[in-house]
């Protein structure tokens, strides 16, 4: 099997793997396609591998973006208390607010990279 060709039909497996196919779905593919064994296991689990990769960098990226509103929160209240002495009302709800969501969002991308082997459905909804 030339490498043109095998690298068309782990173009896609890929995209059945991305799509959260079963794998008894992609190995019978690949079995079609002339590709038995241990090169087709290998095959599958690297195409696993790049999806928990994409799944583990979307929950970082989610994470990096809940830490900055945490900090932003708590940042914005620190140097109103301090600078200014005071801090209104509506500046303290919105920094409340914002650190609560931040939280909830490093968390969800904490979560998200821990049980990103185990994570179902397709990577495009992830998105």
């Amino acid at each position: 099997m030339t490498p043109e060709h095998e690298q068309r039909i782990y173009q896609i497996i890929h995209r059945m793997v991305i799509w959260d196919e079963s794998r008894e779905n992609v190995l019978a593919k690949l079995v079609v396609n002339g590709i038995t064994g241990p090169q087709a296991e290998a095959m599958y689990a690297r195409a696993q591998a790049e999806r928990i990769a994409g799944l583990r960098g979307n929950a970082v990226r989610q994470g990096l973006a809940g830490w900055f509103l945490m900090t932003a929160g708590i940042g914005v209240f620190y140097a109103f208390w301090e600078w200014f002495g005071d801090i209104t009302r509506a500046l303290l709800i919105l920094c409340f607010v914002t650190t609560v969501i931040g939280f909830w969002k490093a968390t969800e991308g904490v979560l998200g990279y821990l049980f990103a082997p185990t994570k179902r459905g397709s990577l495009a909804d992830e998105e």
